[in-house]
């Protein structure tokens, strides 16, 4: 793998044991102040080596777990015994940079190279609970030169907004994206609605002294969203700037325009292109603009090394999921079996499989369906201890316990998984959790032909463009926009509907007279707006039904700077 830091493997052989020895002796001091909070000798033990540590990773010049240290040492050395506030928090980050150094350490010696980038998230996390500034995930590369877009010819404004509107609009539209991608929910799609709100500013910002910084933000969030990247701190922090941009055109017009952006900034945002590694001809002119053209590794390199690094993910339960339900096939499949009371082999295989799945459904948490599964076992057990046969009568619980075993399966694919979502399915009866998955299979159904429906429009409608607004292309969106309001009808989603509702207006009073070409071009690109925010609402529904129906403001909006306001 290319870009990684060379490291004398010498030097890191003969303190390893000298250093581990050291880190593992730190770390039991920090245990020790953790249940002893009054004890100062113990923190002033880890405090010292941690300075041995500090020092020989200095000294062997292992980058980034060096810097890794002294952010340890620091927040340690600060601790106010009896005063600090952020204790909790600040132990916490402590004990997770012990386990990251020693992984870190570790990891280069099998690799024989260093990455520190890698470390970055780790450092950023204790610089956090410290209230410092973030590290930017591009410290460790080489200073990139000052880059600037030529001169070019000023955009013009449209006459029948505001830019201030406009940016207010399309700063809402951003905030919509950036909430989701803070809160990790739709991260792609999030970023996509993002892009499209800097894209906007991009074209408005045209010859100003700001058309640099949107234009890097533009292909950064188109990059992001096409690289699947994870959302950090650092990169939500980031975007956060990106908001304040928007803001100060929001509030100052023009003029904001003509305000020198943060060389910072530009770079990260070029940096983020480099490791995205598209391979189209802006995305790479953007990486040599910056000198980013040496970086060596990509997102998808990063992630795959992180988890190498500090091993895998503690999401399990979706990675048995599949496993899970193969057995309880094949145990239906040999209870369905005639002879089944014959044979005391099938007993013997259909109680090892179910007590499997009931063993491994504990072990990653989910006692609730394990505890359905105990009935059915001891019935199944009986009927062999006694050579009796397994009756349909019999078989009918047992039916029920995988059918809740299932949709606890299924359940569990739709969700953002986490331990509050975990304890929530342990505590539903089984006949909630049955019903709850049928449910959402159901909505997911509607939810998928309506975005169908909003695919099919967007394509006639981009027809209807390309034929110089031949309004034939327009006949039937009305009956597709009728169909998708009854669709949110049904969901339970009247403010969706209203928007829908407006939408049917606008193509009948607006799109079906208007001759006018050039209010046309601009009446559509703020139709898509309203169009991609609906769209967005039902992707963010998918997996999760209660996501805030103020997600739909950005189309109301839109609709209503058309000339069509959304009334519920």
């Amino acid at each position: 793998m290319s870009n990684k830091q060379a490291i004398n493997l010498t030097s890191l052989n003969l303190i390893q044991d000298e250093l581990m020895s050291t880190i593992d002796s730190a770390a039991t001091h920090l245990e020790t102040f953790i249940s002893e909070r009054d004890n100062v000798k113990v923190l002033e033990d880890c405090v010292e080596s941690l300075q041995q540590i500090r020092g020989s990773l200095d000294v062997v010049q292992l980058h980034g777990a060096c810097e890794l240290a002294g952010e340890i040492l620091d927040t340690a050395n600060n601790i106010e015994v009896g005063k600090e506030k952020r204790l909790e928090e600040k132990l916490s980050a402590l004990t997770k940079g012990f386990f990251v150094l020693s992984c870190y350490f570790e990891y280069s010696q099998q690799h024989e190279v260093g990455m520190p980038v890698l470390l970055v998230p780790y450092i950023n996390d204790i610089r956090l609970v410290n209230g410092q500034a973030l590290m930017p995930e591009s410290y460790f590369e080489p200073e990139s030169p000052l880059y600037r877009l030529p001169p070019s010819q000023k955009a013009l404004l449209p006459e029948h907004e505001s830019l201030s509107s406009m940016a207010r609009r399309f700063r809402h539209m951003f905030q919509v994206g950036l909430l989701g991608f803070v809160k990790d929910t739709q991260v792609q799609q999030s970023l996509k609605m993002m892009h499209r709100a800097a894209s906007k500013i991009w074209r408005l910002s045209k010859g100003s002294e700001s058309e640099t910084l949107w234009w890097l933000a533009t292909y950064a969030l188109d990059a992001c969203a096409q690289a699947s990247f994870l959302p950090s701190v650092s990169r939500k922090r980031l975007f956060g700037q990106l908001d304040k941009c928007f803001k100060a055109l929001e509030k100052s017009g023009a003029s904001a325009f003509e305000e020198s952006p943060a060389q910072p900034l530009l770079r990260e945002l070029a940096y983020y292109i480099a490791i995205a590694n598209i391979q189209e001809p802006e995305f790479q002119k953007i990486k040599q603009a910056f000198s980013f053209e040496h970086v060596g590794y990509t997102e998808e390199i990063l992630q795959r090394e992180s988890v190498s690094m500090t091993g895998p993910s503690a999401n399990t339960v979706q990675s048995v999921a599949n496993v899970l339900r193969i057995e309880l096939n094949t145990v239906k499949e040999i209870i369905e079996q005639p002879d089944l009371s014959e044979s005391e082999d099938q007993y013997e295989d259909i109680i090892s499989r179910v007590l499997k799945v009931k063993e491994i459904l504990s072990v990653v948490g989910l006692t609730s369906a394990a505890d359905t599964l105990t009935q059915p076992v001891e019935k199944l057990q009986s009927c062999k201890d006694n050579n009796e046969a397994f009756t349909q009568e019999q078989a009918i619980p047992l039916a029920d316990a995988f059918l809740y075993v299932e949709s606890v399966l299924s359940s569990l694919e739709k969700r953002n998984f986490s331990g509050e979502k975990l304890a929530e399915i342990n505590r539903l009866t089984q006949t909630e959790m049955i019903s709850a998955s049928h449910l959402q299979d159901a909505q997911l159904v509607v939810i998928e032909q309506a975005e169908t429906g909003l695919s099919s429009m967007k394509s006639a409608l981009t027809a209807f463009t390309d034929s110089g607004y031949d309004k034939a292309h327009l006949d039937n969106i009305t009956i597709t926009l009728d169909e998708l309001r009854g669709g949110m009808i049904v969901l339970s989603l009247p403010r969706a509907a209203a928007i829908i509702s407006s939408c049917s207006a606008f193509i009948e009073k607006t799109l079906m007279s208007t001759e006018e070409s050039a209010a046309l071009d601009h009446m559509l690109e703020t139709f898509a707006d309203a169009l991609i925010c609906l769209e967005y609402y039902l992707d963010c529904m998918k997996v999760d039904k209660n996501v805030s129906a103020d997600t739909l403001a950005v189309a109301e909006e839109s609709l209503a700077a058309l000339g069509y306001e959304v009334s519920a």
